[in-house]
C-alpha cells in the first residue's frame, strides 16, 4: 500500500491544488492528513472541502481546534486573528465537521502499527517535535508504534533510532526505510513538512509518501503559485507576514 501523508495545509488552496496534481501521478491508495487544514491562508472552505473529499484519514490540529471552538488561548495575535476570520467564513456544519476530527489515530498496515497525530504522541495538539528533538522523542515513544507520523513544526524530517547519536535528518528531500521492528530495525518518526506554510527555507509545498510494500518513506516537494496564495491572504485582510513568509518558506 502507498499512502500520501499531508500536513499543515493552512488554507493554502494553490499549494494544495499543486500537490493534488502531483499525487495524480504517484499511484497512492490512500491520503492521510495530519491536521491544520485551516488557519493562516486565504481559502479555508475550499481546503476543508478538498480534505473531506479526498482524505481517507484526518486528525485535528491546533488551528483546526481553534477555528472550531473559538479558543485562541495558545495563539499569538496574528494566528488568533486568522483563526477568528476563518471561524466567521465557515458555516456551523463546517466547524462541526472540524470539531469532530479525532486528535490521533492508529492503523495496522502490513503487520506494522502506525500512530498518526498532529503535534506529538504525548500532546497531539500543541507539543512541538523539532528535528533536533526527534531521537529523544523516539526513546519516549518507541513502545507506542512502529511508525509515528506528525506535523505541526512545518519542517520535514525522518528520524530513526540508529546506534549512533547523529542528529535527526532534515534534508530538502529524502528516501528513508520504514521501520520494521520484527526484523530488528528501529522505529521511524516522520514529519512530512507543510503543504501550505513551509518553514524549512524551501517555499515549495511538502508532503510524503509511505510505501509499505517497498518499506520506504519519500519526501516530495512541489512548486506552486506562491504569488497567488499570498494575494489570497491579503484579500482576506490577514496579517501581511503570513503572505510574505510564503516566498521564502520561513
Amino acid at each position: 500500500m502507498r499512502i500520501a501523508v499531508l500536513s499543515d495545509i493552512h488554507a493554502n488552496l494553490h499549494a494544495l491544488q499543486a500537490v493534488h496534481r502531483d499525487l495524480a501521478a504517484q499511484d497512492v491508495q490512500e491520503t492521510w492528513c495530519l491536521g491544520d487544514v485551516v488557519g493562516y491562508g486565504g481559502h479555508p472552505r475550499e481546503c476543508l472541502a478538498w480534505v473531506e473529499e479526498h482524505a481517507d484519514l484526518v486528525v485535528k490540529g491546533n488551528h483546526d481546534e481553534a477555528v472550531a471552538t473559538g479558543d485562541v488561548t495558545w495563539f499569538n495575535p496574528m494566528a488568533a486573528h486568522a483563526a477568528r476570520v476563518h471561524a466567521q467564513k465557515l458555516t456551523p456544519p463546517e466547524r462541526s465537521t472540524i470539531y469532530g476530527w479525532s486528535p490521533s489515530a492508529r492503523r495496522e498496515i502490513a503487520g506494522q502499527t502506525v500512530l498518526v497525530v498532529h503535534a506529538s504522541p504525548d500532546d497531539p495538539l500543541h507539543e512541538y517535535v523539532q528535528p533536533q528533538d526527534a531521537r529523544l522523542g523516539l526513546r519516549r515513544w518507541e513502545e507506542r508504534a512502529d511508525v509515528i507520523l506528525l506535523g505541526h513544526t512545518h519542517r520535514p524530517f525522518a528520524a530513526r533510532l540508529h546506534p549512533s547519536e547523529e542528529e535527526a535528518w532534515r534534508p530538502v528531500e529524502f528516501l528513508e526505510n520504514i521501520a520494521d521492528k520484527r526484523q530488528g530495525h528501529p522505529l521511524l518518526l516522520l514529519n512530512p513538512g507543510s503543504v501550505g506554510q513551509p518553514r524549512d527555507g524551501d517555499p515549495r509545498a511538502s508532503y510524503a509518501i509511505l510505501d509499505f510494500a517497498r518499506k520506504t518513506a519519500e519526501l516530495r516537494r512541489v512548486v506552486y503559485d506562491v504569488e497567488a496564495a499570498a494575494q489570497a491572504i491579503r484579500r482576506e485582510g490577514l496579517d501581511q507576514l503570513l503572505a510574505l513568509r510564503l516566498y521564502e518558506g520561513r
